[in-house]
């Protein structure tokens, strides 16, 4: 077939994808739309709400067209179908509007949503059908695969594109890539997606070709990716006999992992539903009996953790998918592949139960999070006719409960909630006046730790006063990260005089320093100070003016100012750890 042959036939397939999908597409119209103006202003209030909005009503697009093509032929059917889709993504963005700002249960609850749907739209198709679950996976495997590599290709000849006329002719400006990619991989490789995707019901031979495995993926699957499972797989049976009495049950680092395997190794069964060769029969036969007393164990060993550390909604999310994983192991062992469409359903269930309230992980965490806390205080005398009580001598593992729930509880914004926890408590300064004793550790229980970022608009111009010399600079005081090393260091010079400035990592003492010919330290603004003011500063605003971003010191006759673009900063041990770059500013008064 001819080039222009192929690029007509694929045009003509992005046209009937968007005839056959108009609510898709026009929510996708609207997510470039809503891009685009964040790339212009650099973000704005309601960029997070809109963005989830459009993706959401996307989504709700495909499944009632699935929904259509499965089950209906009456126009009218479908265009009702579709204004309702409309409407509950308008409800939802109303819902969004509710929330202050797009908190993390708005973003979990949104991503599991996205992720039932996309479920949703993979097994409709094969309801009552006789095509399979895997079969319709296969099919979107393969589409997707497809698009984003012509997504990426095109996206590189783009780049070339426009850096070649930067170069050679004008200043196309900066943000033409960000709107390059927005274009392609929000309209044109989505939509080129859908176009690979058929008509089950209207298409069954094209659904037939679809199927075909091409050599490159039959060999992806078959010899490279089952056997690299099976190797992991071998390795984890051998560590679970040789730990199982031990460390298996107190291992924070292996529960992630099993989780990654188990969903792994489902993905993989799935997906080569309809691969026929030895290797896809043997891990059809043997993976499924192997999956279901590994995901048992694991399961059992999250539970076991909930006696300590209380439910988080992160290791509720462990327990749910460990109890999916295992009905799913046993489904494919007996049915070898025939009700696939049952774990799919399952998924769907166990997601909407996830984030439907009272029975969501955020609201059961919640409450088990208040009661370990509040079980903790009194057990220790230190809640008392409803007002928390300064500790005496209680335990290092009294004091471990009480600081991990309160880290959790105040990250998760519960305090408000409750009545014995004092008004607008802060966790990291007011801990220690509260309950009588330093927090052991500043992590919450198995989330990780707490993450805290601020930038500065770097699109505002700044004021640099009657400073001589700017020199950009990258810091941080996390070990292997500049940690325990100069960054940025510079040679300047003053009335014939040599100095160094640059940024410090090293022995107890870090931060950013000026420093004469013979090494003695002329200033030094101490990173301690940077970190003081930004724990002061409300994190649910992460963008700071010049004022709150500079830093200055003057002594010598000399001054010195650090203005930073942005700083991360998670905790540690109690303590903080900084990275970020800026710029520093040095001036001479004599």
């Amino acid at each position: 077939m001819k080039l222009s042959q192929r690029i007509k036939l694929s045009m003509e397939g992005l046209i009937q994808a968007i005839k056959r999908y108009p609510v898709t597409s026009l929510f996708l119209i609207l997510a470039a739309v809503v891009n685009g103006f964040s790339i212009q202003r650099s973000g704005f209030d309601q960029y997070d709400r809109l963005l989830a909005a459009c993706i959401i009503g996307a989504l709700l697009g495909l499944a009632v067209q699935s929904i259509y093509e499965r089950f209906f032929t009456d126009k009218t059917k479908r265009w009702l179908l579709a204004a309702g889709a409309v409407i509950i993504t308008g409800l939802y963005y109303l819902t969004l509007l509710r929330s202050p700002d797009f908190s993390l249960i708005i973003s979990v609850r949104t991503t599991v949503l996205v992720f039932a749907l996309i479920v949703g739209f993979i097994w409709i198709p094969t309801i009552q059908s006789r095509f399979h679950l895997d079969q319709s996976f296969l099919i979107v495997f393969k589409g997707a695969f497809t698009s984003l590599f012509f997504g990426a290709v095109i996206m590189l000849g783009v780049s070339l594109i426009i850096a070649a006329t930067d170069q050679l002719l004008f200043d196309v400006g900066y943000r033409t890539y960000p709107h390059g990619a927005n274009i392609i991989f929000v309209l044109f490789a989505p939509m080129y997606f859908l176009s690979l995707v058929p008509n089950y019901n209207a298409a069954p031979g094209v659904v037939e070709e679809r199927l075909q495995w091409s050599r490159f993926l039959e060999v992806l699957v078959a010899y490279i990716i089952i056997p690299l499972v099976t190797v992991f797989t071998v390795i984890l049976v051998l560590y679970i006999v040789t730990n199982i009495g031990d460390q298996f049950w107190t291992d924070n680092l292996l529960e992630p992992m099993l989780v990654t395997y188990s969903i792994t190794v489902i993905f993989v069964y799935v997906l080569s539903g309809t691969l026929e060769n030895k290797a896809a029969y043997q891990f059809h036969r043997i993976f499924p009996k192997v999956l279901v007393p590994i995901v048992l164990f694991q399961t059992v060993a999250s539970a076991l953790k909930i006696q300590e550390e209380g439910l988080t909604h992160g290791r509720y999310f462990v327990i749910l998918y460990g109890i999916f994983a295992i009905i799913s192991g046993v489904l494919f062992s007996i049915y070898k592949g025939k009700k696939n469409g049952m774990v799919a359903l399952l998924l769907i269930v166990f997601s909407i139960i996830s984030i439907m309230p009272p029975v969501d992980a955020f609201g059961v965490s919640r409450r088990s999070q208040i009661n370990q806390l509040e079980s903790a205080l009194v057990d220790n005398g230190m809640l008392m006719d409803g007002e928390i009580q300064r500790a005496g001598e209680i335990s290092e593992e009294a004091q471990r409960i009480i600081s991990s729930t309160t880290a959790y509880i105040y990250r998760m914004n519960y305090t408000e909630d409750i009545s014995w926890i004092p008004e607008n408590f802060d966790y990291y300064s007011d801990f220690e006046q509260v309950f009588g004793f330093t927090p052991s550790g500043l992590r919450g229980p198995i989330d990780g730790p707490v993450y805290r970022s601020f930038y500065r608009n770097q699109e505002v111009p700044m004021e640099i006063g009657n400073f001589d010399y700017m020199i950009q600079t990258a810091f941080s005081t996390t070990e292997g990260q500049n940690a325990g090393q100069e960054s940025g260091s510079r040679a300047i010079s003053f009335q014939e005089e040599a100095y160094t400035a640059g940024w410090e990592g090293t022995g107890e003492t870090k931060g950013f320093y000026l420093r004469d010919s013979r090494d003695n330290q002329v200033l030094f603004i101490d990173i301690n100070e940077i970190s003081t003011r930004f724990e002061e500063i409300e994190a649910e605003n992460p963008e700071i003016s010049q004022q709150q971003a500079a830093f200055s010191v003057t002594d010598n006759g000399k001054h010195m100012a650090v203005v930073l673009n942005f700083v991360d900063i998670h905790y540690q041990n109690d303590e903080p750890a900084l990275n970020g770059d800026g710029y520093i500013l040095i001036g001479d008064d004599s």
